[in-house]
């Protein structure tokens, strides 16, 4: 019997590259949990193309609350602060915290994450922010990256048609 992990789901794209790395040694459950992405009409579009990306592997997919009024609290003061820097960090806490403690609460011993998808973020900080989240919640936390060959591969997202978003998520992102 596969070992559960819990994979914090950013968008379908992002999942596509990472859900395929993980099946062969998880059972992988989906869990799309983004509270700082606006407006709501760009959530819904992520959550669409999450949910048939997760319907292609077969995983179980479970969607945290948009909270996206605690996503404004936790990043107030840093509404002007430049893509990826402290508001970036603020969010990532914010959504792998939600994580970590959703698969305690479920008696799931491993999460991982899509951030860490992106050739555009910092896979290596990334992974050491859930590493340090994972020991906080007694969960283990499983590091991935994105890997250069991807690019190369035909994109199942690509193939299924998948909705790929023009920014990270956030309005501050967006430049809304």
């Amino acid at each position: 019997m596969k070992r559960r992990l819990l994979l914090h789901i950013c968008c379908g794209v992002c999942a596509s590259r990472i859900i395929e790395r993980l099946q062969p040694e998880f059972e992988v459950v989906g869990y799309f949990y983004n509270p700082n992405i606006e407006p709501p009409v760009e959530y819904q579009l992520r959550l669409k193309a999450t949910e048939v990306i997760t319907k292609n592997y077969g995983m179980r997919l479970i969607k945290g609350q948009y909270e996206n009024k605690i996503w404004h609290h936790a990043v107030t003061g840093m509404e002007y602060w430049d893509e990826g820097g402290r508001r970036c960090w603020r969010c990532f806490r914010l959504r792998l915290e939600e994580t970590a403690e959703y698969a305690k609460k479920e008696s799931i011993n491993y999460f991982a994450t899509t951030l860490t998808a992106s050739p555009y973020k910092d896979a290596k900080a990334i992974n050491a922010l859930g590493k340090k989240i994972g020991l906080q919640h007694n969960v283990n936390f499983i590091g991935l990256s994105y890997q250069p060959e991807d690019k190369n591969k035909p994109s199942l997202a690509r193939k299924l048609g998948l909705y790929h978003q023009k920014y990270c998520g956030c309005i501050y992102s967006a430049g809304i």
